[in-house]
């Protein structure tokens, strides 16, 4: 791994004269997002991918350019106030003018921030002996969801910058987190430091290249998707990406845009098979600005420990991914997702679906296996522009967590970075509805949030089904 990215990195400073000079991400808690969906919603914006975030700084102002062309001259007043003022914000932030051609060049402090914390929230329990108890991490309802922070049953004190950096036409950023924490266990004074993001980008052709820490999300929930989501903290990667949506080309054109990623990344040390590393591809289409479904792939494999394979049967595994294929060996926990999102400008509302399933050798055969206890699932729909001025912004989800969705019989740690897990923060066997209402003014905004979550007490096994083979039977 750490040749690999050793070689990107130079390979990348040898292509530097035909690399564009790269931006930052904007950082997937941004509320110019918010400002976005308005004009996603609206229609004003289709020539992206909403699947896959987080979008650069230069992706913004293509966005921008992109709303403002589609309104005409002298019609600004058919528009909400609220659409106009999330163009003018994102018109501040990222609009680059003729007087000022590219960013700014130099290091810069993209913000800082204090965050104070009270909370009497028990963690989650896991029972040992039960088969949900492969996973290598801590559930908390109300601590979750914090994009990596270390929140405290208790109290909790932390302050972080942001600062973007350039070289040439690299573009990159570092971001120091300091925490204390005081939980009700009597662990009084504990620290915690880590860098939150610290990578390196470049934009080579229609290419991006990233190397190091950062945060990927997949999906349309609102706190990412099943796959990757805003709970744990960056991944430490080199991930490739088309820069921007792409056309096929002649006839082909008609299919719409797409858009395809791929990242290797490092599992870290603390688990119970330290190096592992896992493998997400995925391929977005928007067939036309209705329409976006995308299509996910994880592989988690490799580590000390792990089962033992030669490249020829890495590279089948990868290939083949859910289903068998000849003299096979078991060496990896794989995954597969599927996402539709379905967009009504009329109504300003998105409809959206976010689905993920563990491998089954049976090929989805079993009745209880690979659609229902080995997946999650993630069904919402998102209103924006309501009211006098578009000020309401109102969303609402459905959430199915089965009971082996995030863990796997040879990777005990399941899908977990630093005892968070990586996707949908909700946890193994468990249901919720969610919903929330945001209220956006000139300079200030909002939110109410309510969630409904119920953990199941069942214990499940594998026993045989008449005509299956075996599938999942409850025990308890």
């Amino acid at each position: 791994m750490r040749a690999f990215i050793t070689l990107l990195a130079l390979g990348g400073l040898q292509l530097a004269p035909l690399a564009a000079q790269s931006t930052p991400y904007v950082p997937s808690a941004d509320p110019a997002y918010q400002d976005l969906d308005v004009l996603v919603a609206a229609g004003l914006v289709t020539e992206l991918i909403a699947g896959e975030r987080p979008y650069s700084r230069a992706a913004f102002a293509r966005f921008l350019t992109e709303a403002r062309g589609r309104i005409e001259p002298g019609t600004e007043d058919r528009w909400s106030a609220r659409l106009n003022e999330a163009l003018e914000r994102l018109g501040r932030r990222f609009v680059v003018g003729p007087a000022q051609p590219l960013p700014r060049r130099r290091p810069r402090l993209r913000g800082a921030s204090l965050v104070l914390t009270g909370a009497d929230s028990p963690y989650r329990e896991l029972r040992p002996g039960r088969r949900l108890d492969r996973l290598d991490g801590f559930l908390n309802p109300l601590l979750d969801r914090s994009q990596g922070r270390r929140l405290a049953d208790g109290a909790s004190a932390s302050g972080e910058a942001v600062v973007d950096l350039y070289a040439g036409p690299l573009a990159g950023r570092v971001a120091p987190r300091l925490s204390l924490l005081s939980a009700m266990d009597g662990t009084n004074g504990r620290s915690d430091v880590t860098l939150v993001e610290a990578y390196a980008r470049a934009v080579i052709g229609p290419v991006g290249i990233d190397i190091g820490r950062n945060r990927v999300s997949m999906g349309y929930g609102s706190d990412g998707g099943p796959a990757l989501s805003h709970n744990a903290r960056g991944l430490d990667m080199i991930r490739l990406s088309a820069d921007r949506p792409v056309r096929l080309p002649g006839f082909l054109g008609a299919l719409g845009l797409w858009q395809a990623s791929g990242l290797l990344a490092d599992m870290g040390k603390s688990r119970d098979i330290p190096g592992s590393k896992l493998a997400v591809f995925r391929l977005s289409s928007r067939p036309n600005r209705f329409v976006e479904f995308g299509v996910i792939s994880m592989n988690h494999l490799g580590g000390e420990g792990a089962p033992e394979a030669t490249w020829r049967q890495r590279i089948n595994d990868l290939v083949f991914f859910l289903w068998a294929y000849p003299n096979s060996v078991n060496v990896s926990n794989k995954a597969a997702g599927v996402d539709l999102r379905v967009t009504l400008p009329s109504l300003r509302t998105e409809l959206y679906v976010n689905g993920l399933t563990t491998d089954d050798r049976g090929h989805f055969t079993q009745p209880a296996g690979g659609r229902w206890e080995d997946a999650i699932w993630l069904i919402g729909a998102r209103a924006s522009a309501l009211g006098e001025g578009g000020r309401f912004d109102f969303w609402g989800e459905w959430k199915h967590a089965g009971a082996d969705a995030h863990t796997h019989g040879q990777f005990t740690s399941g899908l977990t970075l630093d005892d968070k897990v990586i996707g949908d923060a909700l946890g193994p066997n468990a249901s919720s509805v969610q919903g929330g209402l945001d209220w956006t003014g000139t300079a200030s905004r909002i939110s109410f949030g309510g969630y409904w979550e119920r953990y199941s007490g069942d214990d499940f096994g594998v026993g045989p089904v008449e005509g299956v083979g075996h599938d999942w039977t409850t025990l308890v």
